[in-house]
């Protein structure tokens, strides 16, 4: 029983450096990022770069928008004076167990 402990051990230090390694070697790295192809756009055709940068602005806002879809505004004060509260509740119940 020993030896398969021992097996398992070694194997689950060795094989996740071994598996990096290989997605190192052999697997190609991110290429398709907004920065190589703001790189590229920039050396190859300079006068779209402002349209791309117009286009990804306007993809992240989407994003940010659809994140934050949820968010409707404040909440009621007792909700902020309740939450507030929590933690010094919590502090001085514990102090008092």
């Amino acid at each position: 029983m020993f030896g398969l402990d021992a097996i398992l051990a070694v194997g689950s230090l060795i094989i996740p450096s071994v598996i990096d390694i290989i997605k190192k070697k052999w697997l190609p790295k991110g290429s398709d990022t907004p920065e190589a192809t703001m790189s590229t756009l920039a050396t190859t055709k300079p006068e779209t770069l402002p349209a791309y940068v117009e286009a990804l602005t306007g993809w992240m806002k989407a994003q940010t928008d659809f994140f934050n879809r949820d968010v409707v505004g404040t909440p009621s004060q007792w909700v902020i004076d309740l939450r507030a509260a929590i933690r010094p509740l919590g502090t001085i119940g514990a102090g008092l167990i």
